[in-house]
Parts: C-alpha cells; structure tokens; sequence
C-alpha cells in the first residue's frame, strides 16, 4: 500500500514524463481493446467499464480517439481510412 500513496503523492506534483496524459490514454486504450478482443467468457467487464469511466472522465474525445486507432492499428493493424497511405522515399509522388 505504502508504493501506492509514494505513487499517488508524486504524480500530483505536476508531470513525469512530459506526455504523461497521452501515455495513460494509449494505455487504456490498449487495454480497453485487448479486453474487447477476448471471447465474452473471458472479457473482464467490469474492468472495461471502469476502464472506459476513467478514461471519458479524463481525457478529451480527440484524444480518446487518436489513442484508440493507434492502439487498433498497432494491436490488429487496422488502418482508419482517414490516414494516409504509408509510403517510402522521401517526398510523396504526384497523383
């Protein structure tokens, strides 16, 4: 308990890292899709929710989203359809 109350004492003073914010959306967001990922027999439900509590409570629905798409992008390489086509060698040719 006692890493708890040092954990929680030292993340009130300001950030750690800078993108603090940003790092604990994407986290939920990870979360939040691997959770949704399972067969419903093994979803934690519970968990989600209060996952999906926190994370509406804390960050704006902008940055709910671009958290989600990355982590669906990463997790099951789903691409939004408004992100552009990747491509290599510098600058992207003429259409």
């Amino acid at each position: 308990m006692s890493n708890i109350v040092k954990l929680s004492k030292k993340s009130t003073q300001g950030s750690i890292t800078g993108r603090d914010g940003y790092i604990v959306a994407k986290a939920l967001a990870y979360a939040i899709e691997i959770i949704e990922s399972l067969p419903e027999e093994r979803q934690e439900a519970s968990d989600r929710e209060d996952m999906i509590a926190i994370r509406d409570a804390m960050f704006s629905a902008g940055l709910i989203s671009t958290a989600k798409e990355s982590a669906r992008f990463r997790l099951f390489q789903e691409r939004p359809a408004h992100w552009a086509e990747p491509f290599f060698g510098g600058e992207k040719p003429a259409a």
